[in-house]
């Protein structure tokens, strides 16, 4: 499979925001990827976060740190009901569920055309995924374990 192009210009734009932040990252140059860890304050304490960068667009990915059990239909339904209604709301991103293997993560992206974005744009783009990750985290993590009621869970964080 060929490794989609994508925009240097752009790419640096990124690369000035996360060094703006004095954030350590990995850059991939072959394919426009920025991959680090970041901190959370709540029961999952860290995320995995994942910045494609192509020619026309900024995409970022909050990963949950902890996957359903993929196998526990249950637990799989909950999850989807629980992310289902934290979606509903959204207006930034929205999360994400992989049946492949229980992975739950957070979206954000940004079409930028032929245009490069200002930092500020690349900061909400970046931002938002471990922001929404660190208000939904211990809901989803009480929805993935326990038996806990997903609509109770989003009322709890959303009330």
């Amino acid at each position: 499979m060929a490794v989609d192009e994508y925009n240097v210009q752009l790419a640096r734009q990124v690369n000035a925001y996360l060094r703006s932040q004095n954030w350590k990252f990995e850059f991939n140059d072959e394919d426009g990827t920025f991959k680090f860890g970041m901190s959370l304050s709540n029961k999952m304490k860290t995320c995995r976060v994942l910045i494609l960068v192509g020619d026309e667009h900024i995409c970022t990915y909050a990963i949950c740190p902890i996957n359903c059990d993929h196998k526990d239909r249950a637990a799989i339904g909950r999850v989807n009901e629980f992310i289902t209604r934290a979606n509903y709301n959204l207006r930034f991103g929205n999360f994400e569920l992989d049946y492949r293997d229980g992975e739950v993560r957070y979206k954000s992206s940004h079409f930028c055309g032929s245009s490069i974005p200002d930092l500020d744009v690349v900061e909400r783009v970046v931002d938002i995924p471990y922001l929404m990750l660190n208000r939904y985290g211990n809901g989803l993590l009480s929805v993935i374990f326990t038996d806990a009621d997903p609509a109770q869970e989003i009322a709890k964080i959303e009330d």
